[in-house]
C-alpha cells in the first residue's frame, strides 16, 4: 500500500508588537516655580526636583505642596511687608524682595500628572523647562 503524503502548509499572519512608552517624562527637564513672576527662571525661583522617571502623580503632589508652601509664605510676606518670612527656604527670594518691596502674586496654578511630559505647558507661575 502506497502512502501519499501531503507537505503541510503553513500560512503566515504578519503581527505586530504595540509598545506605549512615554514620550518624555520628568527626568529630562527642570521645574520651577515663578516666585516673583517675571516668566523667566531666575535665581529667586524655587527649583523643584520630582525624582526622575515619569512619576506623573508623585510629581504632581510634590509641586502642589511646594506651591502650598509658597503660598502661605507670600501671604505672610504680603500681609507684614517682611521678606524675612523667606529668608529660610528661599534666602535669594528674601534678597530680592528687600530690594523690590511689592505684593507677590499666589501661584494658582493646579499641578497635573501629565505635566510630567515635558511637552505640556503649565503656565500659572509654573515654568517647565523642555530641555
Amino acid at each position: 500500500m502506497k502512502r501519499e503524503y501531503e507537505s503541510p502548509k503553513f500560512d503566515f499572519e504578519e503581527l505586530k508588537l504595540f509598545e506605549r512608552v512615554a514620550d518624555v517624562c520628568w527626568g529630562t527637564a527642570q521645574i520651577w516655580l515663578d516666585t516673583n513672576g517675571d516668566g523667566a527662571i531666575s535665581g529667586v525661583d524655587i527649583n523643584l526636583t520630582t525624582g526622575g522617571g515619569c512619576q506623573g502623580n508623585w510629581s504632581a503632589g510634590a509641586l502642589t505642596d511646594a506651591i502650598d508652601q509658597f503660598n502661605s509664605l507670600a501671604n505672610q510676606y504680603n500681609s507684614t511687608g517682611n521678606p524675612d518670612v523667606f529668608a529660610a527656604s528661599n534666602p535669594e527670594l528674601a534678597q530680592y524682595l528687600r530690594e523690590n518691596p511689592g505684593v507677590l502674586k499666589l501661584i494658582e496654578a493646579e499641578p497635573q500628572s501629565n505635566w510630567a511630559n515635558t511637552k505640556q505647558i503649565s503656565g500659572g507661575g509654573i515654568i517647565i523647562d523642555k530641555s
